[in-house]
């Protein structure tokens, strides 16, 4: 709870402050008056006066706003109302409202270039056996069988594997490269039956039979006064070798535990984090039922690999990652409009503190990469034709140019209302998805 509360602020702030801080430099650069800038909705915590601007931090972290000055005063000289908003061209307007939703996709493009460079830890693409009755079993897919192309895209590991498919949801024929061996080779997959819903249920790769090849056979849990656990095995211990046979799988170690017939195991094993760190185990197995058992749950990781890109690389990769997300986020609002995925897929708050909370917890890089996708989420959801939002702004500026005239202050004020129930709605319907997941089950 204090790594959700703690990820949730640290996020809430740098979002906030990214995008509002666009905002109010967009404006400051074409020479509008801004009175207030505020990390917050509500009561004002904090505040300090820079020249004309008032910067504050505020109650509620939901949020900010940047207020400029308006021409309603009746001391102002024409000098100062020149530099009022309601005063500028509507190109001028427009840049000042696109600049808050511009600068969050420049966020997570730097964040994700910047994560290219620095390299992110993830698991091999390389399968294993697939499941019987899937496409990647009528395909042929064998064991050892490494992924190296989603039609044309690169894949590096299988978070890009299971990105690429993602962004080709609803396909009927995707090619996917190969490698065996040294020999590379292209089968295709349908991905018809690959909905937005479903993959919040079952992963791409998953639904597909692609499952990643599981090596170094890992102890997951040891039963108190178990032969293991007197022997001095330990949580996370690799297991190289039992009885003299290198261990390369799950089953096999399983085997030969059982094979043993309640004679002395002997089993050469190394710390996780350890991995130079070998040592060698002797225990006499229980008979149960006939089974030999050691009290030990065993299970498997993939391979891991590092993925670091050049400069250049991480550039390409960096946009890329942008294109295809904020197209993926289009085509999400679409199918929700059109009823062909479910609006529960829509997160509020609670998901998002407890998605902070989890990337905080497993270091900087997820970290990042959290904070990117947020910051994308935040940019593109501020350009949906919502009055309250940037987007809607620039659709009441864009008819105010093909009218030849500004809608009148009344029509400004209810549209703004508009906006205002809206955004309530919408709030309390994430909200209620949000309870619905993690109360209701």
């Amino acid at each position: 709870m204090l790594l959700a509360v703690i990820g949730f602020i640290l996020t809430i702030a740098i979002i906030v402050t990214i995008h509002e801080g666009g905002h109010c430099f967009m404006a400051k650069w074409l020479n509008v008056s801004v009175t207030r800038f505020s990390l917050g909705m509500g009561k004002v915590l904090w505040r300090r006066q820079v020249g004309e601007t008032e910067y504050c931090i505020s109650m509620l972290p939901l949020g900010g706003y940047v207020q400029m000055q308006d021409d309603t005063s009746p001391d102002m000289t024409e000098e100062q109302k020149a530099r009022t908003f309601s005063r500028q061209p509507r190109w001028k307007k427009a840049l000042i409202i696109f600049a808050g939703p511009a600068v969050n996709f420049i966020l997570a493009f730097m964040l994700y270039v910047g994560i290219g460079a620095i390299g992110t830890p993830d698991f091999a693409s390389v399968m294993g056996q697939p499941p019987a009755n899937t496409q990647a079993a009528h395909e042929g897919i064998q064991e050892g069988d490494r992924v190296t192309k989603v039609g044309q895209a690169p894949v590096r590991g299988l978070l890009d594997l299971n990105f690429e498919l993602l962004n080709h949801a609803g396909e009927a024929d995707l090619p996917l490269t190969f490698d065996r061996q040294g020999e590379a080779f292209v089968r295709h997959f349908s991905l018809a039956d690959v909905s937005m819903d479903s993959m919040n249920e079952k992963a791409p790769v998953a639904q597909l039979g692609l499952t990643p090849f599981m090596r170094d056979p890992v102890v997951a849990k040891i039963a108190e006064g178990s032969p293991a656990k007197v022997a001095g095995l330990n949580q996370g211990d690799r297991l190289l070798e039992i009885n003299g046979h290198k261990v390369t799988s799950v089953q096999q170690a399983v085997d030969l535990i059982r094979e043993s017939k309640g004679n002395p195991v002997t089993m050469l094993v190394a710390g996780y984090e350890t991995p130079n760190d070998k040592r060698t185990l002797t225990m006499t197995p229980e008979v149960i039922d006939g089974v030999s058992k050691v009290g030990i749950s065993i299970a498997a990781i993939p391979e891991m690999v590092t993925v670091r890109l050049g400069p250049v690389d991480a550039v390409i990769a960096g946009w890329q990652k942008v294109k295809k997300l904020t197209l993926l986020q289009v085509k999400g609002v679409s199918q929700m409009a059109t009823g062909e995925a479910s609006t529960k897929n829509l997160s509020g708050p609670i998901a998002i503190a407890d998605m902070a909370g989890s990337a905080v917890k497993n270091g900087v890089v997820p970290f990042l990469e959290y904070l990117a996708l947020i910051s994308l989420a935040i940019g593109f959801m501020n350009l949906l034709p919502i009055p309250a939002l940037d987007g809607g702004q620039l659709i009441v500026i864009g008819l105010e140019a093909l009218r030849g005239r500004d809608f009148s202050m009344k029509t400004k004020e209810n549209i703004g209302k508009v906006g205002f129930v809206l955004m309530m709605l919408l709030f309390v319907f994430v909200m209620n998805n949000d309870l619905s997941r993690y109360i209701g089950g």
